[in-house]
């Protein structure tokens, strides 16, 4: 089927809507870049125009301040939105996702070594830093930025030759709201039989908008399996971060710093 041809003015009327699009879709991310608009500005945008409403989601993830491809990429691979996806044909829950994941300010120190940066990083290096006294002796064996299914950024892993002196942090994509810390503080979320857990409010903790749980061992019904290591999972803000150490008061104080790397950044 032929094309029929264009006269001079219907060409110009259609570079000139062209132009319009280009220049509407560069002030848009340009917005999102400068932290006018967030994601969920976007998405409410998309609902009344169609130049919003076609535009790839991952153009306005890799947009966001801060953010860059690595990153827009592992989220929208967590959310099964595919690099071409146009941000009219989300689906509800992966609206409702984007939103919750994108509208706070993007966190510097998920960027690793992976983004140059004058700015604070946190990975395996700032961390075995701020615990060095605690890894004499040690060697790293898995230490790594990292995405998997339970949303981990961070697998940092330290042990002697034996495997019997082990330090593991991993730091994991999953904020805490403040109704959720002082229900930790109270005592209201980890409870049961197996696993126990001992609350840990300390100053230090509280100073870094954090709180821990320690697990408690042996266990004393005797059902399972006695370990020697001590782990500790602390709530934060932005990260939970889960520390593991062969003493309590190590693995405590190793969660403790890693809390407040992270408030150092915020």
């Amino acid at each position: 089927m032929d094309v029929p041809a264009l006269s001079s003015e219907e060409r110009a009327e259609a570079w000139a809507k062209a132009a319009a699009i280009r220049k509407a879709r560069s002030n848009l991310l340009a917005a999102v870049q400068a932290g006018e608009l967030t994601v969920s500005d976007v998405l409410e945008q998309a609902e009344t125009s169609a130049i919003v409403s076609k535009t790839r989601v991952s153009v306005v993830m890799k947009a966001l301040p801060g953010a860059h491809a690595m990153w827009a990429t592992r989220i929208l691979e967590q959310l099964s939105i595919a690099d071409a996806q146009r941000i009219g044909g989300l689906s509800a829950k992966q609206r409702h996702a984007l939103r919750g994941i994108t509208t706070r300010r993007f966190p510097k120190y998920l960027l690793g070594n992976d983004r140059p940066s004058a700015g604070f990083a946190l990975n395996c290096s700032t961390i075995g830093a701020a615990i060095s006294e605690f890894l004499e002796g040690l060697s790293p064996a898995h230490n790594a930025n990292s995405a998997d299914d339970e949303g981990s950024v961070l697998d940092c892993l330290w042990t002697d030759e034996h495997h019997i002196k082990v330090v593991n942090v991993v730091v994991r994509s999953r904020a805490t709201s403040p109704a959720e810390m002082e229900r930790i503080r109270a005592g209201k979320v980890y409870t049961g039989d197996y696993p126990r857990y001992k609350i840990v409010d300390t100053d230090r903790l509280r100073a870094a908008n954090a709180v821990g749980a320690m697990m408690v061992d042996p266990d004393p019904v005797g059902k399972h399996e006695v370990s020697e290591m001590q782990d500790i999972i602390i709530r934060t803000p932005q990260l939970q971060v889960e520390g593991l150490s062969w003493k309590a008061p190590i693995t405590i104080e190793i969660g403790t710093r890693v809390a407040e790397l992270i408030a150092s950044d915020n």
